[in-house]
C-alpha cells in the first residue's frame, strides 16, 4: 500500500506540461547505464564542471522515478549561492567532433519504417553534424511551432521532425504508445552514440539533440545584423541540464559581474543535505538568458510569446507603454519590408501610394505596412535603450579574456546595427507622416482591423 501511495504521488508530480517538476527523463549521460558507470560519469561531470569554474555545494544524483538530478551536498541556508557558472563555461566553442557510428545511424534510420525517408534525412544530419539542424529538433508538437525549419521541409516532415524531437527525449509523452516505443528504441541506441567519445563531445551532443540545456532556442531570439562566420556558438550549461524544474519550489538564476561575468543561483529557502535542488524556469532564468543573448549578439524575438515581452521589460527596465509594439514584433518579414521601403526611390513610393489609391493594393494592408515601419522605429528605440543599459555590464568583461572580448565585439556590432537602422528609419519619417489616413503614432494594428484611408 505504501508503494502504491508513493507511485501515485510521483505520477502526479511527473505530469509534465513544460512547467511541472518532472525532468526530461532522457537516455543520455546516466539514465541507462549501470550504477557503477553512472556514478563514475557523475564524478567525471563534476570534475569537468570544477575545471570550467562551475562551483557550488551540490552533487549529481540519480532518482529512478525522476532521472538525473542535482542534490545539495550540505545544508544550504537561504541567500547562499547554490550554483555559480562563469560566462566562459556557458559560451563554450566546443563542437561535437567524433563521427557517429554508422551502425547507430542505420538503426535510427530503421525506426518508423513508413517514414524511412524523413528519418534518413535526420540520420544523415546527425551523421554529418550539420549545426543548423540543432534548432529544428526543438520544434514543438504541442503548438505546431516549426519556426526556423527551412521551407524545403514539408509540413508532414516538420511534424514528424517534432515527433522525433520527443522521441529523442526532450519531453516524452508517455500516453502515446508510438512515441514511447520510439523513445525506448532510441534509449538503447544513445549509449552507443556516446561510446568512446570525449566528455565535452557528449555534453555538446546532449544539447544538440534537444535537451534542456541553454542552447539559444530560435523562438526567443532574432539575429539582427550580419551572421559573422565562426561566431554563432551554441550556448549550453551542462549542470543546469541535470536540474528538474518546479514553478513553485525552484530557484531562479541571475547574472553577475564579479569576480567574472556569469550566472548564479541563490537559494530562496533552506535546503538540507541530500535535498533535490529544483530550478524555476519561470523567473530569473529566462530573464538572465535573455540578457546573455543580447550581450552575445542576439535580440529577443518579441513576437514569439507574450512573456518574452515581460522579460524584455524587466531586463531593460522599460515601461509597459514602451512595449505596445509586441503585437507586431521585430520579425524578419517586417525587417525585410522596412529595408525594401528604405531603399525604394521616391518614385516607387509614389507609385505604391497611387496603386493603393486606385484600389490595386488593399488599403488596410498598405497602411499596416506603413504602421509596421513606424512601430519598427519604436522597437528600435527600445532595443537601443536596452543595448545601452548593457554597456557597463559588457565593458566589465576582462580584456585579457579573448572569448569574452569576442562577445563584447558582437555586442558593439549589434548596437551599431540598431543605431544605423534608427537613423535610416528616421530619415523616412517625413514621408510616413504624410500618408493619408495614417492613425496616430504608436497605433498597433491587429489582423482584420478596419482602418480609414
Amino acid at each position: 500500500m505504501h508503494q502504491w501511495w508513493l507511485f501515485c504521488v510521483l505520477a502526479v508530480c511527473g505530469v509534465d506540461h513544460g512547467w511541472c517538476a518532472r525532468p526530461d527523463v532522457g537516455p543520455f549521460l546516466g539514465a541507462h547505464l549501470s550504477s557503477a558507470k553512472r556514478w563514475q560519469q557523475f564524478r567525471d561531470v563534476k570534475a569537468w564542471s570544477t575545471n570550467h569554474g562551475i562551483t557550488g555545494p551540490w552533487s549529481l544524483g540519480f532518482i529512478p522515478e525522476f532521472g538525473r538530478t542535482l542534490v545539495a551536498d550540505k545544508d544550504i541556508k537561504e541567500g547562499e549561492i547554490i550554483l555559480s557558472i562563469p560566462l566562459e563555461a556557458i559560451f563554450t566553442p566546443d563542437r561535437y567532433t567524433t563521427p557517429v557510428p554508422a551502425r547507430v545511424v542505420d538503426e535510427i534510420a530503421s525506426l518508423n519504417s513508413g517514414e524511412h525517408l524523413m528519418i534518413s534525412r535526420i540520420a544523415e544530419l546527425i551523421r554529418t553534424g550539420d549545426e543548423p539542424f540543432g534548432p529544428y529538433l526543438r520544434a514543438s508538437v504541442a503548438t505546431k511551432d516549426v519556426q526556423g525549419i527551412p521551407s524545403c521541409w514539408t509540413s508532414d516532415e516538420s511534424e514528424l521532425l517534432s515527433r522525433v524531437n520527443l522521441a529523442l527525449g526532450a519531453y516524452v509523452n508517455y500516453t502515446r504508445s508510438s512515441w514511447t516505443d520510439d523513445y525506448h528504441k532510441l534509449s538503447r541506441l544513445m549509449p552507443q552514440l556516446l561510446e568512446g567519445i570525449s566528455l565535452d563531445d557528449s555534453l555538446w551532443l546532449r544539447s544538440w539533440l534537444g535537451s534542456r540545456m541553454l542552447s539559444a532556442p530560435e523562438q526567443i531570439r532574432l539575429l539582427l545584423g550580419p551572421d559573422i562566420p565562426g561566431t554563432r556558438i551554441p550556448l549550453f550549461v551542462p549542470i543546469v541540464d541535470y536540474m528538474n524544474h518546479d514553478i513553485l519550489l525552484g530557484e531562479g538564476i541571475e547574472g553577475y559581474l564579479s569576480p567574472t561575468p556569469g550566472l548564479r543561483m541563490i537559494a530562496s529557502r533552506n535546503y538540507s543535505k541530500g535535498d533535490q535542488v529544483f530550478l524555476n524556469y519561470e523567473t530569473g532564468w529566462r530573464m538572465s538568458i535573455s540578457k546573455l543573448f543580447v550581450a552575445y549578439g542576439y535580440l529577443p524575438n518579441l513576437m514569439s510569446e507574450s512573456y518574452i515581452g515581460a522579460d524584455f521589460q524587466m531586463l531593460f527596465q522599460v515601461s509597459p507603454s514602451d512595449l505596445r509594439f509586441v503585437d507586431i514584433g521585430l520579425n524578419t518579414t517586417r525587417l525585410q519590408a522596412l529595408c525594401r521601403w528604405l531603399h525604394a526611390s521616391e518614385e516607387e513610393r509614389k507609385r505604391a501610394k497611387k496603386f493603393r489609391d486606385l484600389g490595386l493594393i488593399d488599403s488596410v494592408s498598405f497602411l499596416n505596412e506603413v504602421l509596421a515601419m513606424r512601430e519598427m522605429w519604436d522597437q528600435l528605440q527600445v532595443v537601443k535603450r536596452g543595448l545601452d543599459s548593457l554597456h557597463s555590464w559588457v565593458e566589465g568583461f576582462p580584456k585579457s579574456n579573448p572569448r569574452l572580448q569576442t562577445i563584447r565585439s558582437l555586442y558593439h556590432t549589434q548596437k551599431g546595427v540598431a543605431e544605423q537602422a534608427i537613423l535610416a528609419t528616421g530619415d523616412q519619417f517625413p514621408y510616413l507622416l504624410t500618408v493619408d489616413g495614417l492613425p496616430p503614432a504608436h497605433f498597433v494594428t491587429t489582423p482584420g482591423l478596419s482602418i480609414p484611408g
